[in-house]
């Protein structure tokens, strides 16, 4: 069962880093759409902001998971 559980906490950590990396990617098309291609209103922004304000805090709560590592300030 330790066996198991290793692989399962390596398949979990790859779909995390997976789905980070993808919704990164499409967030960054959909503000390419908005801006070019649709000619939104502020509505669209509206909306693709607080989705990508949802995927940052999602991030920060998984940053050990995800393995992010940040740089300190330097004083």
């Amino acid at each position: 069962m330790n066996n198991y559980n290793k692989i399962m906490l390596i398949v979990i950590n790859g779909l995390l880093q997976f789905y980070v990396a993808a919704y990164n990617i499409y967030g960054w098309y959909w503000i390419y759409k908005l801006i070019f291609v649709l000619n939104s209103g502020w509505e669209g922004y509206a909306i693709w902001f607080f989705a990508m304000a949802g995927q940052l805090f999602f991030i920060l709560d998984n940053r050990g998971k995800l393995k992010i590592k940040y740089m300190k300030s330097v004083d």
